[in-house]
């Protein structure tokens, strides 16, 4: 991949991201991947995730939590994860 590719691939990411579409960076490399891998690759991971961030998120200061793309998408990302527990998001743009 060129320097301009991968350039235009992160603002691609980060546009999508700013719109609420994170899927759309996603959906080449999930469209045929098992059921399985998608868990291996996303779900498994952000849940593992959820365990640290709750132990941070319990301290008093307040915390900004930068993470990758992969981390934010569908029902098993972070972002939904979050709320699913009752935590309230700002996204930073």
């Amino acid at each position: 991949m060129s320097l301009d590719e991968a350039q235009k691939r992160n603002e691609d990411v980060i546009d999508n991201y700013i719109d609420g579409n994170i899927e759309n960076n996603f959906s080449d490399l999930l469209v045929n991947a098992s059921e399985e891998y998608n868990y291996l690759l996303i779900a498994k991971r952000n849940i593992a995730w959820l365990d640290t961030l709750e132990k941070e998120l319990n301290e008093t200061a307040p915390i900004f939590i930068a993470v990758g793309a992969g981390d934010l998408y569908g029902e098993n990302g972070l972002i939904s994860l979050l709320e699913q527990t009752g935590y309230l998001l700002d996204k930073v743009v």
